[in-house]
Parts: structure tokens; sequence; C-alpha cells
């Protein structure tokens, strides 16, 4: 009999997702990373706020970020569907990202164990036998879909 690997939950996969950024942007110095518990404010009429399970925003935009909620829209942003963090809420807030100005969204999907990318002009999908790549978003930066979606 064959076991199949044991997968991480999306609180998991969230956390690996915002150590993995956090830590490479120390290295980097380029930007300020987030948690869900940071707000971003994409728009005020309507006012809406968005809460990304990531946010990066470079050093350039922001020499240090504010207490609270940040009065404008980062530069990346990660979403992790999830049970508080629907698919359907998390394409809104793809939409709302990408037409305020985000160069670029992570949807992680735990089910698929992928991630789709969005940016103004190309999405793609980094499959679980996939290697997800920063490029310019997040220069060097290299993650594979089986260490992320491992548990563990």
């Amino acid at each position: 009999m064959i076991q199949q690997p044991l997968v991480a939950t999306a609180e998991e996969v969230a956390e690996k997702l915002y150590m993995y950024v956090l830590n490479h942007m120390k290295l980097s110095n380029a930007g300020h990373v987030t948690d869900a518990k940071t707000g971003y404010v994409l728009s005020h009429e309507p006012y809406f706020i968005a809460y990304p399970t990531v946010g990066v925003i470079a050093k350039s935009r922001m020499s240090e970020p504010p207490a609270g909620d940040i009065p404008y829209h980062p530069d990346f942003a990660i979403e992790v569907i999830s049970s508080i963090n629907p698919a359907d809420v998390v394409q809104t807030k793809t939409r709302a990202y990408l037409n305020v100005g985000v160069r670029q969204v992570w949807v992680a999907h735990v089910k698929s164990r992928s991630i789709a990318v969005y940016s103004p002009d190309i999405v793609f999908t980094v499959p679980f036998d996939g290697t997800l790549f920063g490029e310019d978003m997040l220069p060097g930066f290299k993650l594979t879909m089986r260490d992320l979606y491992s548990k563990g």
C-alpha cells in the first residue's frame, strides 16, 4: 500500500507563505511584509479595505509601516483559499487588487495544491509538481509546490 503524503492545511500554507516571503524580504531589505491582520485601503468611494494573507509593499513607497491599516494598496499580495477566505471572496479581492494597481497576486489553492499567479497581463497556474519563482516581485525567490503543500 502506497501512503499518500500528508497535505498541509490552509492555515499551515498561509503561515509557510508568510514566513518564506518574510525571510526572503529580510535578506533583500526591499520591502515590508504584512500578514492577514493588516488591511490595505483599496478604495475610498466606496470604502473598501482588503486583508491579504500576505502583503508586500516596497520600501520605496513606504519607509516604515504605520500602526494599523495601510492607506493604499500593496505592491504584491498573496491569498490562500480557506473556510474563512472562500474562493468567491478571493476572486473579488484579486480583481480589486489588480484594478487598483497591485502588480501581482498569488492565490493558493490547497485542494489542488497549486498556486494561480495573476498580473495585469497574464494568468498562469503553478501545479503541484512545479516551482514558483518570484520573478521581478521577489527576485531570487523560489518555492516548490511540494515543499509548500507538504505537512510540517
